[in-house]
């Protein structure tokens, strides 16, 4: 495996870049690369490259795995390696202990917690509309927002935040922040 290592591990990561949606992944990937990488040297190039696209590649995977858990479509998290289900298990647990004191969620679990986030949604349309609000990232740092309806702040370079839609769009003409999503408190 090690000779063939940078090879498998550069196709999935480039796989994982250029596709969109989440790739299948064997479940034993991580275990697989981990130990062919200890049998590499210490200091070698070719280990600390392949480990820090290891790295990379987790991230880019997680991050498109709580986009499916945002976008309510859990049934897609089904086989994940059981180092990336760890975290987003974590993750939902978290979630599901935030969100009026619900008991963890078990990964046996995951299609029925679809079921709630789309209840919400459903609610969400039915509440009369408040305030307009956009989910944005923050391309630069920005001082505290002191509006009539609205303080927070202050951001990151990075950071992600719900601020009503105006701020949003002022904000994005500026080139301060992107806006990712537009919603209704």
């Amino acid at each position: 495996m090690s000779t063939d290592l940078p090879a498998k591990v550069y196709n999935v990561f480039k796989r994982e870049l250029t596709e969109i949606n989440l790739q299948t992944l064997e479940p034993e990937f991580y275990q697989t690369v981990l130990k062919a990488i200890e049998e590499l040297k210490k200091d070698s190039q070719i280990r600390i490259t392949v480990l820090q696209t290891i790295r990379i590649l987790f991230l880019i995977r997680l991050k498109k795995e709580i986009d499916l858990i945002i976008r309510g479509e859990m049934d897609k998290l089904r086989e994940l390696p059981p180092e990336e289900k760890e975290i987003i298990d974590k993750i939902l647990s978290t979630m599901s202990q935030r969100e009026g004191g619900r008991p963890p969620v078990q990964p046996s679990e995951l299609q029925e917690t679809s079921k709630p986030i789309k209840e919400v949604k459903e609610k969400q349309k039915e509440a009369p509309k408040k305030m307009e609000m956009s989910l944005v990232t923050f391309l630069e740092p920005y001082s505290m927002i002191l509006d009539k309806d609205f303080r927070g702040g202050p951001y990151n370079k990075g950071d992600t935040a719900h601020i009503p839609k105006r701020l949003a769009i002022e904000l994005e003409k500026k080139g301060v922040v992107e806006i990712i999503e537009i919603t209704s408190e």
